[in-house]
């Protein structure tokens, strides 16, 4: 049984999420690695957390919340997490794809939020809760963005249309 490997079922989700957010911190951490624009970094890494099973499942991260030690490490990750986009998400008004006059600190919180939160998929019924998702995250981004930020976001949208479609 899976207790054969695990004290309990904090340790079993404790384990899990360490998994899941390292995977998430590699990917990260490659991402900044190449010389992509932040609004780069912040369309892939948003493209692979929304495409990861587990982003929508929200009764997941609810019973997490019953186990200490899981529910320890996936707040201070959170923290950290918040924390490394608002950096990101300043340094994107350096590189001039996000607007200055943006309150990142609220921006960020919004960003995680609906990176967490589930999409409506469920009202429109023929698309995915990725589609979905990634939808609202477009249109989210994009109201942040300078007219060069949406340049950048529009060639984006475009070859991922094209490769979708074709």
């Amino acid at each position: 049984t899976l207790y054969d490997f695990f004290e309990n079922k904090d340790e079993l989700l404790y384990q899990m999420l360490v998994g899941i957010y390292d995977d998430l911190e590699q990917y990260h951490k490659k991402l900044s690695d190449q010389s992509l624009s932040v609004l780069e970094i912040l369309l892939l890494f948003c493209k692979k957390v929304i495409d990861e099973p587990i982003a929508f499942c929200k009764a997941f991260y609810d019973d997490i919340k019953r186990y200490p030690k899981a529910n320890e490490y996936m707040l201070q990750y959170k923290k950290k997490s918040l924390n490394n986009l608002i950096v990101l998400l300043k340094k994107g008004v350096q590189e001039g794809v996000f607007m200055a006059e943006v309150d990142f600190d609220i921006i960020a919180h919004l960003t995680r939020d609906r990176l967490e939160g589930s999409p409506p998929s469920d009202r429109i019924g023929k698309y995915s809760h990725e589609e979905v998702g990634y939808m609202l995250f477009l249109i989210f981004i994009r109201g942040i963005c300078t007219d060069e930020g949406r340049k950048i976001l529009e060639r984006y949208a475009a070859k991922e249309y094209f490769r979708k479609n074709n």
